[in-house]
């Protein structure tokens, strides 16, 4: 059989995932030709490495989406040269895969008597494209669909292609073409199959399979699983799982794309995050290290330099602090110890924007460095009163004791832009909820700044029932992967004066940024954790999820979250007391 693939490649973002090149290297031996269509650009480097796989390579606009792509590919190719082979082929990059043999499908399906097929069948609905009133024929999914000669031959299929209009609203295209061509054949005489058609109960029977049943794709091995129904599927790590025990699929290629494309909020749901405070020997290959910290309180300061005097690794410590006479007695404190060969400067500022100001006033010295971390001496959030734990104790034990191993992370992984802590163990015990009108504030505010500093990604805060955020705004992050917000060139008259009246300001707002700011720049995040890695994964599932207010307002929530902060109080109370 000769057959001939018409591929479709589109990035929102410009990019050019690892996971499409996998996808047709592994399929490349199916076909005589593949012609691969990009609706977005590709750069040089890309290029060369789709012509080891690709026969002709089109880059072309966005322009009719899909069916835009496929009419202007098949039309170059022309009906004369495609009259040549046995099989047309339309697929996109819409899925992952292939996680099972695809050839075999092929050699099934070209002996049976039917005319077109493809690998799932979009059962018949009541309902239209995202609530629109006609309904939704039963057709077969478009992301892979395959015509033998009678339908290449046909006028009817030539003619459906080229009258095939450059929409440019992807529910009119699916709509228009997607849904109807199946129908248009099947009502001309011309016989269709699937590999797997789906058979469910009648109040889930009109929805999609390959992307609301990820599940039931993998146990009827389709080797091609729907990138949107990491998305859709409430449960998916689950399909990560099933993927890695019933297939060879390198899901690191699932990883690096979800990291990429989805917002943080969403990744983390799929991805592991979380790097565990255990014991480790840690090689460090990273040596331009810097660390800024704002001094508000000098008491909580004299607790940070035990800490600084501590850590073995080399670094250059900036302090800014508001005053002259803080400054003397920093360097009172500083001089003769363990910390004084790694104090770089002190710079005096005013005291404004909270922490956040100092840190911005000095981004142009701390991006020289290729790792920088931010903390400060703020003594908010402490319940040491009544719980014996300290909101900076949290910090210590997770950003600070754990240096080589936090610098280490970066060193594996050049896409790792930040590190963040985990909720402080207070916060298991008395969880803090904004109320309406904040979050009201915040998810304005941050879609604004997110706005102004002219991010490339789209996301809406007001759709997200958590952010990710470096609790105490105290983090651990690589110089360019905040770039984002460095550029911005916040000064301060952008800032509230002191003391502030709530906490509804700009910089309570840049506070809940990095994580996604890092995202935008192309880097990645983790989030240093106590707990053993599987209760931990647990508690990033369900504590972080979107479902995070609602569950923090449970009493299970509220007495798991005691249970697991037992062991720290007992650390807290007995043994370091002792």
């Amino acid at each position: 059989m000769k057959r001939i693939l018409f591929f479709v490649h589109y990035n929102k973002y410009n990019g050019f995932s690892d996971y499409v090149i996998y996808l047709l290297e592994h399929i490349k031996h199916i076909y005589n030709k593949i012609v691969f269509v990009s609706n977005s650009p590709v750069s040089s480097d890309n290029f060369i490495k789709l012509k080891e796989f690709c026969d002709d390579i089109i880059i072309r606009v966005n322009k009719g989406f899909d069916f835009g792509a496929w009419k202007d590919a098949l039309l170059k190719e022309g009906w004369e040269r495609l009259s040549q082979y046995d099989n047309v082929t339309l697929m996109n990059d819409s899925c992952f895969g292939p996680i099972f043999d695809l050839k075999n499908i092929y050699t099934k399906m070209e002996h049976e008597s039917i005319d077109f097929w493809g690998l799932t069948l979009h059962k018949k609905t009541k309902r239209g494209i995202l609530g629109t009133n006609d309904h939704i024929p039963e057709h077969i999914e478009s992301y892979f669909i395959c015509f033998d000669k009678a339908v290449i031959f046909s006028s009817l299929f030539q003619n459906f292609w080229e009258n095939v209009e450059y929409l440019d609203d992807i529910k009119k295209v699916t709509s228009r073409y997607e849904t109807k061509l199946t129908s248009l054949l099947s009502r001309n005489g011309f016989k269709y199959s699937v590999k797997y058609a789906l058979n469910l109960d009648s109040d889930i029977i009109d929805k999609d399979v390959a992307i609301w049943h990820p599940d039931l794709i993998i146990e009827n091995h389709i080797p091609f699983i729907k990138v949107k129904s990491f998305v859709y599927f409430p449960y998916q790590k689950y399909i990560i799982d099933l993927i890695q025990k019933k297939t060879n699929y390198p899901v690191d290629l699932i990883y690096d794309y979800v990291t990429e494309v989805f917002n943080p909020n969403l990744s983390l749901q799929i991805c592991n995050k979380l790097v565990p405070v255990i014991p480790a020997n840690e090689c460090i290959s990273i040596t331009n290290i810097a660390i800024h910290l704002h001094v508000f309180y000098l008491d909580v300061f004299e607790m940070y330099l035990n800490y600084f005097n501590n850590i073995s690794i080399n670094f250059d410590l900036f302090i800014t602090t508001d005053t002259v006479e803080k400054e003397n007695k920093i360097k009172t404190y500083i001089k003769n110890s363990a910390t004084e060969k790694h104090l770089k400067e002190i710079i005096i500022t005013e005291n404004r924007g909270r922490d956040i100001l100092p840190w911005l006033n000095i981004s142009d010295k701390l991006s020289k460095y290729v790792i920088a971390g931010h903390f400060h001496t703020k003594k908010t959030m402490d319940l040491k009163e009544w719980t014996g734990i300290t909101w900076q104790q949290d910090i210590f034990e997770l950003m600070l004791i754990p240096i080589e191993k936090i610098i280490n992370e970066f060193s594996k992984n050049p896409n790792l832009g930040i590190i963040i802590p985990e909720i402080p163990t207070m916060w298991h015990i008395k969880p803090y909820l904004e109320n309406e009108d904040e979050r009201n504030y915040f998810c304005s505010s941050l879609n604004e700044l997110w706005k102004k500093s002219n991010c490339i990604k789209e996301i809406n805060f007001s759709k997200l029932k958590t952010i990710i955020m470096p609790y105490g705004n105290m983090f651990w992050y690589r110089s360019e992967a905040l770039q984002s917000l460095f550029k911005m060139n916040l000064k301060s008259n952008d800032f509230a004066p002191e003391p502030l009246k709530n906490n509804l300001t700009i910089a309570h707002c840049i506070e809940r940024l990095p994580v996604y700011y890092a995202w935008n720049n192309g880097f990645d995040y983790r989030i240093m954790v106590f707990y053993p890695p599987k209760i931990s994964s647990f508690i990033d599932h369900m504590i972080l999820s979107d479902n995070y207010y609602s569950i923090k307002k449970s009493r299970a929530y509220r007495i798991g979250r005691f249970i697991l902060s037992v062991p720290r109080m007992i650390k807290i109370f007995f043994v370091q007391k002792d």
